[in-house]
């Protein structure tokens, strides 16, 4: 998993657990609740339109539409 999406993930409330595939495989994993896949939703869309922004040259808030699209405010 990319890192940016696992900072992602904790930023939304996340937890880190341990989880064991056998012979001693060892594994973390994050586990989300609801409302943390909906703040986690809600932080990609975030970055997302930053990241549109910053592209942009011609200064159109496509980032704005997009924040409006998925129903996050900014």
């Amino acid at each position: 998993m990319n890192e940016r999406i696992k900072e992602l993930a904790l930023q939304a409330g996340a937890t880190k657990r341990s989880v064991c595939y056998g012979h001693g495989d060892y594994r973390t994993e994050l586990q989300l609740s609801d409302d943390d896949i909906k703040k986690f939703a809600e932080l990609i869309a975030k970055e997302c339109a930053d990241w549109i922004d910053r592209q942009d040259e011609s200064r159109c808030p496509y980032g704005i539409d997009l924040l409006e699209h998925f129903g996050v405010e900014e």
